[in-house]
């Protein structure tokens, strides 16, 4: 059977019967989408990848029980989506570090390659810092390529809200970021 070109819900009703074959396709389909959000949204690449691999063996524990009421990323994303929120809540637990730290270091560095590096981190910080739902759904739109539609369905919002919470967040992110610059 070619499993490259079945359908994410195609490959779910295989990995239901237990064929690794599937889950071997759509873990490669979606291994770095699922690792690149979860780092982005709780900013640590080992528990990004926790986050991922469990979500993974979540997927072949429940293929059985899964029902396509939406689009297989659509309830992937909410999975990741809520086990990254999980992580984020507990590492806030722990205490977070401030944007300073990272904009104080910038000042060492000469090279324009590692200065846009600088620039990059300076900005994932900052949107680590947002409200958790501002963050998802920038996250979600900006970074993952989520349609409006598809980002409202994991988020559990209506399209207008998702346009509220992106419009707050964007402003949000300036402003943290002004703040910062300025200092």
């Amino acid at each position: 059977m070619d499993y490259e070109a079945l359908g994410d819900e195609e490959l779910m009703l295989c990995i239901a019967k237990k064929d690794d074959a599937a889950f071997r396709v759509l873990v490669d389909r979606y291994l770095d989408k699922a690792v690149s959000f979860c780092t982005r949204m709780v900013r640590a690449g080992d528990a990004a990848e926790d986050i991922a691999q469990d979500t993974f063996a979540k997927i072949w524990r429940s293929a059985g029980t899964w029902q396509p009421t939406a689009k297989f990323s659509t309830w992937f994303f909410t999975v990741l989506h809520n086990a990254s929120l999980n992580e984020i809540r507990k590492r806030k637990s722990h205490g977070e570090t401030e944007l300073e730290d990272i904009f104080a270091s910038s000042e060492a560095l000469q090279d324009e390659r590692l200065m846009v590096k600088q620039r990059s981190e300076l900005v994932q910080k900052a949107l680590g810092l947002l409200p958790e739902r501002q963050k998802s759904a920038l996250v979600l739109c900006y970074y993952e390529g989520l349609s409006q539609r598809e980002a409202a369905a994991v988020l559990n919002v209506t399209e207008g809200a998702l346009e509220s919470l992106l419009s707050r967040g964007r402003k949000t992110l300036e402003e943290r970021l002004t703040s910062v610059i300025k200092e």
